[in-house]
């Protein structure tokens, strides 16, 4: 039986999903991570290296890699990462060369780890698109603003280059920035996917709509302009529009509270969907997002032609959201197509059987 080791992060619980889908597929899939997220992500579902201390954590981690060199038949390296890598202190996956050589090593990137600033900007601007989170320049409070993390991105990605088997990509524009003859698109998949139950509350409850955002990052999520469009329209629809802002709050908490969503904004500045949207299109709700159509071309045609997304920016979002309050009785069966969208494209099952391809 093969086995598979996905480590070292559970950003977004792609990982996770990943790991029930391997195993349903009869492989020996486990997941190690050097902590859990602010999301908090059940305990039980991965092991955590702790440390105090800088110095600590990475004896830690390198006691890990020692455990782990040789054990397994696959290592699945996530948010274009390892376990001894921390490029601000010139720390750059400095385990990566020392697997088993008849391991296969498989790295997936999710965002900004790949993604770099300039190179985005100057990419979109000659396409005429002036605004993606790369042009905000609090986005994460500026770090990338020095140019220092577009080179230590592409230098990890050209250092993994040399010893990874196949890279996958979580959002098209990443493709971008990874070699092209060893590189795919890969759907995203969550934890706990077919525990995700659809939407109990029923729609437009006592004549009101609930409209919920939850970023992980206000800036690079856009949030300023959702926020600045929902309370616009609240005075365009008054005591109509019931507008939750979900932040710091637990995986399960989250989930919990997404139930009460008729419309969920994911983003209006990335170009694609994450995690959380697959989340709650699982659950019938439907999600609008900002979707950068130039990089579609990455995406499996069938995949492209049945998006059930919203497609808003940062411009257009109150005018786009006006529309679908006006029109708000379609929602429903958005969602119902959203939910079966997410049931074919990123069942757990199905994202495994693509990546096993390049595990044998």
């Amino acid at each position: 039986m093969t086995k598979i080791l996905h480590l070292p992060t559970v950003v977004g619980g792609n990982a996770l999903g990943l790991v029930d889908g391997e195993n349903a597929l009869g492989f020996d899939s486990k997941l190690l991570t050097l902590n859990n997220t602010k999301h908090q992500y059940p305990v039980s579902m991965h092991k955590n290296i702790g440390g105090n201390t800088k110095v600590q954590k990475f004896f830690l981690r390198l006691k890990t890699f020692y455990q782990i060199r040789n054990n397994f038949d696959v290592y699945h390296f996530n948010f274009g990462s390892s376990l001894l890598h921390a490029p601000q202190y010139g720390i750059n996956l400095w385990d990566l060369p020392w697997y088993s050589s008849a391991a296969k090593k498989i790295m997936t990137f999710q965002g900004c780890d790949a993604r770099q600033k300039y190179p985005t900007m100057d990419r979109l601007r000659a396409t005429g698109c002036d605004f993606a989170a790369c042009f905000e320049s609090d986005c994460y409070r500026g770090v990338c603003n020095s140019g220092k993390r577009d080179k230590q991105r592409k230098k990890t990605i050209e250092k993994a280059a040399n010893y990874v088997d196949h890279f996958y990509a979580l959002n098209p524009d990443l493709l971008h920035f990874l070699p092209k003859q060893n590189s795919s698109f890969l759907p995203y998949t969550v934890a706990n996917f077919d525990g995700i139950q659809p939407k109990t509350d029923r729609f437009f409850k006592n004549d009101v709509m609930t409209i919920i955002h939850a970023p992980t990052q206000r800036v690079t999520k856009g949030t300023a302009y959702i926020v600045q469009a929902v309370e616009k329209l609240q005075q365009d629809f008054p005591g109509k529009i019931n507008f939750k802002l979900i932040e710091n709050t637990s995986w399960e908490a989250a989930l919990s509270l997404y139930q009460q969503a008729d419309l969920f904004i994911d983003q209006v500045l990335l170009g694609w969907y994450g995690a959380v949207a697959v989340e709650v299109m699982k659950m019938g709700i439907p999600v609008a997002c900002y979707i950068n159509e130039d990089d579609l071309h990455y995406v499996p045609e069938k995949m492209k032609q049945e998006l059930p997304l919203i497609n808003i920016n940062k411009y257009n979002c109150y005018s786009v959201l006006k529309g679908i309050i006006n029109q708000r009785e379609l929602l429903p069966d958005l969602g119902e197509q959203s939910r079966s969208f997410v049931e074919l494209w990123h069942d757990p099952k199905r994202v495994a059987s693509i990546v096993s391809k390049t595990y044998l």
